[in-house]
């Protein structure tokens, strides 16, 4: 039976996609499909891991102090890691409110293992190919729990694992109303960092970060409270801040800079200024609030 030859060019043109699939797959061992679409991963011992929120912390909005329900209903998006001698063998992105989420199951062989773990609330999934170098879409910070910590494996097991914020919040409110022709505040500020170190718990580069925000026209007349978030580079530390408040076509109406704004490693600091009246504020200028495990939330007027 003869068969026919075919044109090296063309052998070429089916050989190619093969080798570069073959080549992306062997790049990303174990790398899953988000939303835990994909059959568990690995082989041995199933190890399933129930990420939570740590009780008696203030979570949601700005005015409220409670526990919520899931995880997903504060933050919507879940990176899950598994390293092994540095090397990452598995990682998997959850989108809330996919089936599963807050939940990671995979199957591991006798060993010791890394695992790392990311909550927040980002535009995308966060990069978490290195614990000391943990990157979010667009250098943007939300606020941010985490888990990282050795898995010994020795049989199947099943374990909860309680989170960590790795965040300082600062919430700048204005205390005099909103004029006409704002459309946006801008604030920039240096001091914290954009990447996380999950190994030391801070930040781990020198960032220079901007948060902008919309202002609707009939906010005219109304008190305006912005947050923003940062890795610290220790337990305490301070921010360079410039506010700016920006007219429909970018042109700068008002920019004033504070230049040391207190920060702490999960707590928030309430920044209270006459912004456009530039008069002295009579009441507190800067209220920093520690949300520990033992802490009365109730009595913080704006929750962190």
């Amino acid at each position: 039976m003869k068969h026919a030859r075919v044109p090296f060019f063309y052998f070429l043109c089916w050989l190619l996609p093969v080798a570069l699939t073959l080549l992306l797959t062997a790049c990303e061992k174990g790398a899953s499909a988000d939303d835990g679409e994909t059959p568990i991963q690995g082989e041995g011992n199933l190890v399933s891991l129930r990420f939570v929120l740590p009780e008696n912390t203030a979570y949601v909005g700005d005015t409220e102090a409670e526990t919520p329900q899931s995880l997903g209903e504060y933050l919507g998006r879940l990176s899950v890691a598994v390293f092994q001698d540095g090397k990452r063998l598995y990682v998997q992105h959850q989108t809330y409110p996919s089936a599963g989420f807050g939940t990671y199951q995979v199957r591991l062989a006798a060993g010791n293992y890394q695992v790392l773990a990311v909550l927040h609330n980002g535009e995308g999934n966060a990069t978490v190919a290195h614990p000391d170098e943990v990157k979010f879409p667009n250098n943007k910070v939300t606020d941010t729990f985490y888990a990282y910590f050795d898995l010994n494996v020795t049989s199947p097991r099943a374990e909860t694992i309680t989170l960590r914020r790795a965040t300082a919040k600062v919430l700048f409110r204005i205390g005099d109303p909103m004029p006409a022709g704002v459309a946006q505040m801008r604030y920039y500020y240096t001091g914290g960092s954009s990447t996380f170190d999950a190994t030391t718990g801070y930040g781990c580069v020198n960032s220079r970060q901007t948060e902008t925000f919309a202002i609707p026209s009939d906010y005219v007349g109304l008190y305006v409270q912005s947050p923003i978030y940062t890795f610290p580079h220790e337990q305490t530390g301070t921010l360079k801040l410039t506010v700016t408040a920006l007219d429909a076509e970018g042109n700068a109406m008002k920019q004033t800079t504070y230049e040391d704004v207190d920060v702490a490693l999960g707590e928030l600091t309430i920044y209270d200024n006459y912004f456009f009246s530039e008069q002295p504020y009579e009441e507190v200028s800067d209220i920093t609030f520690t949300l520990g495990a033992t802490t009365d939330v109730s009595q913080i007027d704006c929750a962190y």
